[in-house]
């Protein structure tokens, strides 16, 4: 799709050269989570430890029935979140199946300790007791207790960017707030706090935080080994080797993923909404590329930001009241341009939404011509 030599984006760019390339907001996002989790070791590791938590206990009436039970039991809260499933694409269901494990964890743990117990499948109760020595390790306490938090932020912002009333500019906004918000994460005190929460959530699980042997490097792979830096130690090698590369991997994604090209004109539409002037060089890029005058776009976007009858902040709105005040005619060029960036689209969340619908509408209006046959 995003290719730039074979890719739709170049086949459509080929027809016409003026199109502006943007891949949906929301996705993007969901990319960028991909990335992260995939790429990490530890992550890799806890996500596939969540889906075989999942596709264990729910393999069995039997067994979800016990952990439904214990849940029941071991929880003061009324209401409880239930154990959810993965998915590659909804990415809101991989937070709330953090959250279910963090809240439940203790029942979780007691049932699988039962199951070992009591099953009399060798099968079963070995795939039990390697899941309570998965869980039961202070890696898997420290990945979900970051991880709750970062995906939950993340979730935040794609279901705002998945939003109907949302506009390009906002959705600009939103994601440099997470960008921002997620650099400033990325310091030793803020780790210490996340390991601090984790150290605290496995004393009161029974998770035993021990020291593990540090790996030598061999001489004959590296010659400069003795002088290679290492974590000394084991927290020090979550914070660098979990902590700080999840977070740059996150980091890196949203830098690369969101640099589109749409995004340099879209920045006009950010200093109208701002009512401040753009640059010279902005100015002159934008008309280049729309044919507009340069001239006369810079002069009417002077005007425009004193406009107080124009008091509007998302672009379809500043179209709107252009109209009813009769300034296309005063904002020729202005308006010509915040028409063709208001079509430029970023998300494709309704789209999807809505393909649904059709497909019910469309087996709807078969349903009489099969009852008649």
């Amino acid at each position: 799709m995003r290719g730039v030599n074979a890719g739709v984006q170049a086949k459509v760019k080929a027809a016409q050269p003026k199109a502006i390339y943007s891949h949906c907001y929301a996705h993007c996002v969901n990319l960028v989570l991909v990335e992260a989790t995939s790429t990490n070791q530890y992550t890799r590791n806890f996500f596939g430890v969540l889906q075989n938590l999942y596709n264990f206990l729910e393999a069995s009436p039997h067994r979800h029935s016990k952990l439904e039970s214990l849940m029941l039991e071991l929880k003061s809260k009324p209401r409880i979140k239930s154990h959810k499933k993965l998915s590659d694409t909804r990415w809101g269901c991989r937070s709330d199946a953090i959250q279910a494990v963090y809240e439940n964890f203790t029942a979780i743990k007691k049932a699988l300790e039962e199951i070992e117990e009591q099953s009399s499948d060798g099968r079963v109760a070995a795939d039990a007791g390697g899941l309570v020595f998965s869980i039961m390790k202070f890696e898997f306490c420290i990945c979900l207790v970051v991880l709750k938090d970062i995906l939950f932020k993340c979730r935040t912002v794609s279901d705002y960017l998945q939003r109907e009333d949302i506009d390009i500019v906002s959705a600009l906004q939103v994601v440099d707030t997470t960008v921002k918000t997620i650099k400033e994460m990325r310091n030793e005190a803020k780790f210490k706090l996340f390991y601090d929460e984790a150290t605290e959530f496995a004393d009161n699980v029974g998770i035993e935080i021990s020291e593990p042997r540090a790996r030598k490097i061999s001489y004959c792979l590296d010659a400069n080994w003795s002088v290679e830096h290492t974590p000394a130690t084991y927290q020090d090698r979550l914070r660098v080797c979990f902590f700080y590369e999840v977070l740059d991997i996150i980091l890196n994604e949203f830098q690369s993923r969101f640099n589109q090209e749409s995004r340099i004109y879209l920045s006009l539409l950010g200093d109208l909404q701002k009512r401040k002037l753009s640059s010279d060089s902005l100015f002159a890029e934008i008309s280049a590329h729309f044919s507009l005058d340069l001239a006369s776009l810079k002069y009417e976007s002077s005007l425009f930001v004193n406009d107080c009858a124009i008091d509007a902040t998302k672009p379809y709105k500043m179209l709107k009241q252009l109209a009813e005040h009769n300034r296309p005619n005063v904002y020729i060029e202005l308006t010509s341009l915040l028409v063709k960036l208001c079509t430029i689209p970023f998300t494709s969340a309704s789209c999807e939404r809505a393909f649904p619908n059709l497909c019910y509408l469309n087996l709807n209006s078969e349903l009489p011509s099969v009852k008649s046959g």
